[in-house]
């Protein structure tokens, strides 16, 4: 008996200590998604930054920043940062309204596009983490350029007028080489 409910069991635990498959999603017309698990990529805590396992510090006082004897300008490395975790984010939202995006599709090709764009955002994530695992600056300016606009943005009671950076539209991922021109 006791064999048989460890036989039984057995399935299940198994997939507790693996952890399950990503799940599909049909499409209203049959394309058949499978679900990304939803994970930050950007985790940021008081100055402390940790990308895909690659932890840095980024000081709040100074021009420049030493990582790993490679000289960064702070500031830009800090708006580059807030990016990011911007998109990274808005990334993670729209993992977790994936199926909802996906369930209201007209058709085939619309799902396809809702999961390229997902994707295409996702690889964008990529390049940042790559580029500050390879300590590399210039990478981080070319990534930052290629995705992100200034845009003015009036403060409360338009008294005065702030710069943000917001994602540009309709820019697909570039290749990774890119960036290591």
């Amino acid at each position: 008996m006791k064999k048989i409910i460890f036989l039984v069991s057995f399935p299940f635990l198994a997939l507790m200590l693996i952890g399950c498959p990503n799940p599909k999603f049909i499409c209203p017309q049959g394309m058949e998604v499978t679900l990304p698990t939803c994970t930050k990529l950007i985790k940021y805590d008081a100055g402390k930054l940790d990308i895909k396992g690659v932890s840095l510090t980024i000081p709040t006082a100074g021009t420049t920043v030493s990582i790993a004897g490679v000289t960064w300008n702070r500031e830009k490395l800090q708006t580059a940062t807030n990016a990011a975790m911007m998109l990274d984010n808005q990334n993670y939202q729209r993992c977790h309204n994936l199926p909802t995006y996906l369930s209201v599709c007209k058709n085939d090709m619309e799902c396809r596009n809702t999961v390229i764009d997902y994707r295409d955002r996702e690889e964008k994530m990529n390049q940042f983490a790559m580029a500050i695992e390879a300590n590399n600056p210039k990478a981080v300016d070319r990534w930052f350029d290629m995705y992100f606009t200034k845009q003015a943005k009036l403060t409360k009671g338009m008294k005065s007028v702030e710069q943000q950076y917001v994602l540009k539209k309709n820019v697909k991922a570039k290749p990774r080489a890119f960036l290591f021109k």
